[in-house]
């Protein structure tokens, strides 16, 4: 399926390998569920005169990284969940 839409970050034409910035329309051309093309319009044409602008999105804030120690982690679940204690027959 072919589609135009704006480009969200920079990519590179499939074609002449021409560089297009972020926000300037580019042709999607899905092929499979993970093969994707990116087309520039001097390759394929000029886009339609209606696309809408690129949308900002607010930068994503990274996660932090927790190191576990031995204690934190309740290594015994299944024993906790079996209501039973170390050394009980069942």
């Amino acid at each position: 399926m072919k589609t135009w839409t704006r480009a969200t970050v920079e990519r590179l034409c499939g074609l002449c390998g021409k560089h297009v910035l972020e926000g300037q329309p580019i042709q999607l051309i899905d092929v499979g569920p993970t093969i994707k093309l990116w087309r520039c319009e001097q390759c394929v044409g000029p886009a339609p005169p209606d696309l809408p602008p690129l949308v900002e999105r607010k930068p994503v804030t990274p996660l932090v990284m927790t190191r576990f120690a031995k204690d934190m982690l309740p290594l015994d679940w299944k024993r906790r969940s079996a209501g039973r204690e170390p050394g009980e027959e069942g």
